[in-house]
Order: C-alpha cells, then structure tokens, then sequence
C-alpha cells in the first residue's frame, strides 16, 4: 500500500488505537492521513506515539478538534502547501517514484453550505501554480454521493441539490473517481450505505500512474471502509510484435502527422484564406489552389478522425466528439476501469499475480463451455413429428446454392470498420484496404470452407476479452467475455448468416418474438453454448435443410472440434425463455414482486 486515508472518530480510545496500529503493521502504508479524529491537540500525543519517528502535521489551526491529520515515513518527503478547515494539500515524493505528484486530504462538513465552501476550495486548489502538469489525487470522506446508485435506499429517479453541485465541482475540476475495488459502500450505520469515501484524480495522474487502484477495505474499528491507493502494478515485461518496425512507423508519423491538430488547423486556416481569395477575385488558378487546399484539409482532417476514433474505441458518427480533454481523459478512464488488477476466487482468496488470473480464467471457461458430452434421446424423426414446418423446395435450392466471388467480396467490403481484430492482430480494414494484393486469397479461402467445411485452426482461434458488467467488479463471473474473431472466420459467418436470413420467417413462429430484426440477442446462462448437438444435428435434419448448413456442423461435432455444455438438463429452461425475452408470472403480492427482483438482480451478477 503506498497511500491511505481513514475516518477514524474517535481514536483516541484505546481500543481504536490498538486496532490502527495492528492494521498499519498489516499492511505497512508509508504515507496517508487520518479524519475526524475528535482529539484535542494536548490529547494526540498517544496517537502519535502509535507511529514512532513518522512525521505529523495538522489542521488544528482551524478546528480544536484537528479533523485532518496528515503521517508519513521518514523516507518519504511531503511539503504542505495549503491548509483550510475542510482540506489539506501537500506535494509528495515516494521513495520508489522519481517524480513528486499532490495529494489533497478532505474531510468535509455534514452542511451543505459549508461543503459549497470546500467545493470553491477545491477549485481554487485545481488552479494552483503548484499543480501545473503535476499528477494531483484527492481523497478522503467526501460527505456526499454523486448519484443515488451510491445510497443503499434512495429514489434512482431522483438527485439532490448537494449531489449536483458535488458533481459539477468535479468536472470543473476535471476530476474522475479512479478505478477502485473492494466495497462499493464505504459508509453504514447498520440502516443505510453510502459511498462518501473515494479517490478522484486528474489527467495528468493516469498518465503518471496507469495501473493506479484504490482499495476500500473493511471498516474494522471504524464506521468508514480505509481508502487505499496503490500506485504500480508490477508487470512482467511482455513480447511486442513488429518490434523492428517500431523506428519506420514512428519516423513516418512523424514526418506526415506529428502533432495532427496543429497542421489540420494551419491547414483548415489555409483553406479558408483560399476560399475568401476565390470569393473576392475567383479565377482559375484561385480555383486550383482552392481545391488542392480542400484536399489536404481534408486528408488530414480524416487522418486525426481515424487516430482518435482508434483511440477513444467510441461509436464515433453517434457521439460525434473531438478530441478534447474531456474525450481523451474519458478514454484513459476507461481503459483504467476495464483493466484487472486481481480477481476473488470461488473461496473468497484474492487472485493478484498475472499468472494466478490466468490460471483462473482459463479454468473458468473450461468448465463453462467444456466438459463431457452426452447425448440427446430424441431422433429426427421424434423431432420431425412434433414440427409443422419444413425448407421448401425453394428454399432448399437457395441455401445450398454457391456462394460466388461477388457474394464473398461484398461481404469483406461491408464488414463494420473500427472493431478490434481478432487473435491475428488484423482488423477488418487491413484486408479491405488491400483487397487487390489479397483479395484472390481471401475469396478462395472462404469458398474452402464453405465447401469443405475445414478453416485453418490460426483463422478458427478466437479471443475471449472479458469486460466488466458493473463497477468493481472482481469475480470472474462479474465480467461479460466477448469474441474478437478473425476477420475470415466472421466473414463465412456473415455470408451463412445472411442466407439464412432471408427464410427464418417460413420456419419461425410469430409467437417467438425474440426474431425481430435489429434486436440483441443477450446472453442466457449462454445459451447457444449449453446446446446438445446431436439435438441440433437432428432438428436441421428435421427440417431438411440442405446438406451445405448440416455437414459441417456435423463433421466438427464427430471429430470433437465442437462440444456443448455438460450441465445442459440442469437448466430447466422452458420454451417461455428464450434469448432476451422472459415471460414471468406473478400472483401480484409484495413479497413475489420482491422475490422476482431480487432474483433478476441475482442473475444480473
């Protein structure tokens, strides 16, 4: 632990003080503060002495009851920069940092008028010459929530005058709550919870400190949670492919799109001189400078929307943001908040080495979509009798029809650009960029496929990126994985996919509602993973649909290439669920209505 802050009231009791100093033993911070000690100045010295040879300093110029009091080790040097009723800021420099950065310690009044004082402080602090450029972090109780998520009974529809201007304060300040774990309400007095303790930091801090945490550990001797940072993750240092071309690509970035905003700009103010000179006295030469200008804006322009589109990971024609500060410090927050620190295993153990969280996930999955194959007790003549449709004669003849060159090229050309690639590195635009040098090579490996049923194991290899359902997530079961294909493999899927299309609503019934185009099919206990594909085999077969859908599935289940999972009958999942529609029954009385909350907050982890 590099930094903490605690709301410890009253520790000055003896039973308190022994519990502080067996927590500092247990995990050894070297810097951080204590709040509303209610300790008299005469009164501190025996929690000083809980801390021998640390240094001390204190607000009690401003309150009898010192609120805030501010400890840190001999090797650490901490220089006070401004003291107020409500805060302490000091500029710190860790043993183990080679640079200094600043933290501010608060602990603000229970009025919220007086808090409106320390919000002003707050933003007084976030103009400080002290802090140019400097990484800056503040921490403590807060007294106030953000938004009603954060107290355990309050209205979600609702917001409070103090959360508003908690909230505004923030982002004047350009300040973000930094990704934390642990418990989510800091604060109880066994009725209510909230979320009054938390760390916030600016731009300058992710930079600084990427891989920064903060913990909230249990409350102990106090009704606060200590607030915990941790500031470096250590990382094994990992193999970069295309190493050698790192100088080549870097040299010709330089060269063409150093610094993109500035020559888009000089560029864009060129332009429109041109324009004006075409406007007062057009000619054609006055023409021609105009639409060479037009041209390079333009090619710039679009270069700094792909670099930061590629950046930010946003649906950009639907946000439709530049890059402004508040873009690129939302992107740094997210990538901080979607990172893994540590998992929680099934016993509770925490899971922080890198291999240890692989080793989890792997086994996670295993289970989940391995295991021991059973088979169905139907036959596709049980499954026959019970189905009222068939393929038609037409349809038939279209699905097992060719796909030919046009189909699979427009099929490449209209996949979705800014995806993330998948286990080969190549996102969709490398090949669509290319498509005369690879285009041939591409058709003709598709057509394998589709003919053959066989796709090479590298372009069949898919990655599994787990993202995060809520925050604090810390349970593997709390993160949502998510396929990154390659771009092969998704495009024979698209093409089956869209020729499959097209005859759903002969084979499908209207009361199954989940098949309307443009809705999501959500993820049920995954529920196309905890298939028996015999059963699947024999329903196609049913069906009989043509030969082109049913052998290759039925040849990669022969061979074992594809399974299902082995806890299928356990589901007891019946036809009135399926994909994302859910039809529940109630009687209407309190307790059932509660009962089916609780138990959809249950499945929502």
């Amino acid at each position: 632990m590099d930094i903490f802050c605690w709301n410890v009231r009253g520790i000055n009791d003896p039973v308190k003080r022994r519990g502080f100093r067996k927590w500092i033993r247990k995990y050894n911070p070297i810097f951080g503060c204590l709040v509303e000690s209610h300790v008299q100045q005469p009164n501190s010295v025996p929690v000083v002495n809980i801390l021998p040879n640390w240094s001390f300093d204190d607000n009690y110029d401003f309150s009898d009851l010192g609120k805030i009091w501010v400890v840190w080790k001999p090797s650490v040097q901490v220089k006070i920069i401004a003291k107020t009723l409500q805060m302490i800021t000091c500029s710190v420099k860790l043993p183990f940092q080679t640079s200094e950065f600043v933290v501010s310690f608060i602990y603000p009044s229970n009025c919220r008028r007086e808090r409106r004082l320390l919000w002003s402080e707050l933003e007084s602090t976030y103009c400080l010459p002290q802090l140019c450029s400097l990484p800056w972090i503040v921490m403590g109780d807060f007294n106030e929530i953000i938004s009603p998520s954060e107290h355990s009974s309050a209205d979600h529809s609702t917001s409070t005058r103090g959360m508003c201007d908690f909230r505004e304060r923030l982002q004047q300040c350009s300040l973000s709550d930094l990704q934390y774990s642990g418990n989510t309400f800091t604060w109880s007095n066994s009725s209510v919870s909230k979320k009054l303790d938390r760390v916030v930091y600016n731009e300058e801090w992710l930079e600084s400190f990427p891989e920064s945490i903060a913990v909230f550990g249990k409350p102990g001797i106090s009704d606060h949670s200590p607030c915990c940072t941790f500031l470096d993750q250590f990382k094994p240092p990992q193999k970069r492919p295309f190493q050698e071309m790192k100088p080549f690509i870097r040299a010709f970035n330089k060269e063409n799109y150093s610094e993109i905003k500035k020559p888009v700009q000089e560029a864009f103010d060129h332009l429109t001189d041109c324009q004006q000179v075409s406007l007062s006295a057009p000619s054609s030469l006055v023409a021609d400078a105009e639409r060479s200008s037009h041209a390079r804006w333009y090619g710039l322009a679009k270069a700094e929307d792909k670099f930061l589109r590629q950046r930010s990971r946003v649906q950009w024609s639907v946000d439709g943001d530049e890059g402004t500060a508040f873009f690129h410090r939302a992107n740094r927050a997210r990538q901080s908040q979607n990172h893994i620190h540590f998992l929680l295993g099934d016993d509770g153990r925490v899971i922080d080495s890198l291999e240890g969280v692989k080793s989890h996930a792997v086994n996670n999955f295993q289970n989940l979509l391995g295991g021991a194959n059973a088979s169905t007790t139907s036959t596709p003549d049980d499954i026959a009798s019970i189905m009222q449709v068939r393929c038609s004669a037409e349809a038939i003849t279209s699905l097992a029809a060719p796909f030919t060159v046009l189909d699979i090229e427009k099929a490449f050309l209209s996949l979705p650009k800014n995806k993330s690639p998948g286990p080969d590195g190549y996102p969709a635009e490398l090949f669509t960029g290319n498509w005369k040098v690879v285009g041939r090579n591409l058709i003709a490996a598709v057509k394998e496929f589709l003919s053959t049923g066989e796709l090479l194991q590298q372009w069949n290899a898919t990655l599994l990126i787990l993202v995060p359902k809520k925050t604090n997530a810390n349970k593997i079961t709390e993160f949502r994985p998510i396929a990154c294909c390659n771009t092969v493999y998704k495009v024979a899927s698209k093409l089956l996919a869209n020729r499959l299309k097209d005859h759903l609503p002969t084979l499908i019934s209207s009361s199954q509602s989940a098949f309307v185009p443009g809705r999501l099919l959500v993820d049920l206990q995954n529920a196309f993973d905890t298939l028996d594909w015999n059963f699947v085999l024999y329903t196609l077969e049913a069906l009989e649909f043509p030969l082109v859908f049913s052998q290759q599935l039925k040849r990669k289940f022969q061979d074992g290439s594809i399974g299902f999972h082995p806890n299928t009958s356990s589901l007891q999942v019946t036809h009135l669920s399926f994909a994302d529609d859910l039809m529940i029954f109630t009687d209407g009385t309190p307790n059932s209505v509660k009962c089916i909350a609780d138990t959809m907050e249950d499945f929502a982890l």
